[in-house]
C-alpha cells in the first residue's frame, strides 16, 4: 500500500493546482508520448484482449485492439446514418420529383464523374478495411462504363442519381476522418517496412496486423523494438490525439533505424496537415533534426 500511495497518490488525492495553472490546463489540449512507450501500465486489458494479463502488455497489441473498437464505432455510425437514409428515401425522392426543375439536374458527364470518384473512394476504404469488400452492397455504385452508350442518361434518370450521390456522400461523411488517418498511417509503415519486406494490413476483426511476404502473420509482440516504437508513436499521433492538440515527444529516436530517424520529421509534418497537431520534441539526435536546424532550441546549462 506504501507503493501505490507512493506511486498513485496523487491520482487518489490530486494536489490543490493554483487557479493560473489550472486556467492553462483547461485552455488547450496537450498530449504527452513519453520514452517508456512500449508497455501500457494501468491499462485494464480484459476489455481488449482476454489472452493477455497483467500490468504490462506491449502497447502494440492494446493499440491494434483499440483500433478495432475505434472503426466497429465508425461503421455502427455509418450503418445509422444509412439507415436513416434509407428509411427517407422513398419520401425525398417523391418531393424531389414533385418539385422538379430540368434546369439545375447535372448533366450527364457531371453524374459520370462524380459516380466514378465515389467508386474511388469505396476502393480506398475498402483498403482500409472501412467497408467489407470491393463488393459492398451497400455502395453498389454504377459506373459509367456499365451504362450503355447507346443510351444517354434522361433528365429523370439524372435527377433520381443525384440523391443517390447525395445520400452516399452522406454515409461516407462519417468515415472520411478515420479513413485519411488510415491510410497514413498504413502508407508510413510500409515505406519504413519495405526493406524487411513486411506489410502492415488493416482489418476490421483485428485492428493491425503485420504480414511476412509468404502472407503469414507475425505476433505483434514480435516486432523488433524499432517496428514497435514506430507503431506506437505513429498509433499515438494519429489515433489518440484530439485535433489542434500539442503533443510533447520525449526521445522520439529511441531503437530507430538512422534512417527511420532521418525520416521522423518529414512523417510528423504529414500527420500534421490532417491532424492540425503542433509538436515540441525533445531529442539527442542530430539524425531526427535532420537539416532542420532552424527549429531546434539548444538547452544549454543555464536552462
Amino acid at each position: 500500500m506504501d507503493d501505490i500511495e507512493e506511486n498513485f497518490g496523487h491520482l487518489i488525492n490530486p494536489p490543490n493546482l493554483p487557479n493560473w495553472l489550472v486556467n492553462i490546463h483547461n485552455s488547450f489540449h496537450v498530449h504527452f508520448i513519453g520514452a517508456n512507450r512500449l508497455h501500457s501500465v494501468g491499462r485494464v486489458l480484459n476489455d481488449y484482449m482476454d489472452d493477455f494479463k497483467g500490468a504490462l502488455t506491449p502497447a502494440v497489441l492494446i493499440n491494434s485492439q483499440e483500433l478495432k473498437r475505434e472503426i466497429e464505432r465508425k461503421l455502427a455510425a455509418f450503418a445509422r446514418v444509412s439507415q436513416e437514409l434509407e428509411r427517407t428515401f422513398p419520401n425525398r425522392l417523391i418531393n424531389r420529383m414533385l418539385s422538379f426543375n430540368e434546369e439545375i439536374v447535372p448533366s450527364e458527364s457531371e453524374i459520370i464523374e462524380r459516380l466514378s470518384r465515389l467508386e474511388e473512394r469505396r476502393l480506398s476504404l475498402a483498403k482500409v478495411s472501412l467497408l467489407d469488400s470491393a463488393r459492398d452492397t451497400s455502395m453498389n455504385v454504377p459506373l459509367g462504363e456499365t451504362i450503355n452508350p447507346s443510351r444517354r442518361l434522361d433528365v429523370h434518370t439524372r435527377n433520381v442519381l443525384e440523391l443517390y450521390i447525395e445520400d452516399t456522400e452522406g454515409k461516407l461523411e462519417e468515415l472520411v476522418s478515420m479513413e485519411s488517418r488510415l491510410n497514413l498511417f498504413v502508407n508510413i509503415l510500409n515505406k519504413r517496412l519495405v526493406s524487411s519486406r513486411k506489410k502492415v494490413f488493416v482489418d476490421k476483426e483485428k485492428g493491425y496486423c503485420i504480414l511476412l511476404p509468404n502472407g503469414g502473420e507475425i505476433p505483434l509482440e514480435n516486432l523488433s523494438s524499432g517496428e514497435q516504437h514506430e507503431i506506437v508513436m505513429l498509433y499515438e499521433l494519429l489515433f489518440r490525439t484530439t485535433t489542434g492538440s500539442l503533443v510533447v515527444i520525449d526521445e522520439p529516436e529511441l531503437s530507430l533505424h538512422i534512417t527511420w530517424q532521418q525520416k521522423f520529421l518529414e512523417d510528423v509534418l504529414e500527420i500534421a496537415k490532417i491532424t492540425g497537431l503542433k509538436m515540441l520534441i525533445a531529442t539527442h539526435s542530430p539524425d531526427i533534426i535532420s537539416n532542420r536546424w532552424d527549429l531546434t532550441v539548444p538547452l544549454g546549462e543555464e536552462i
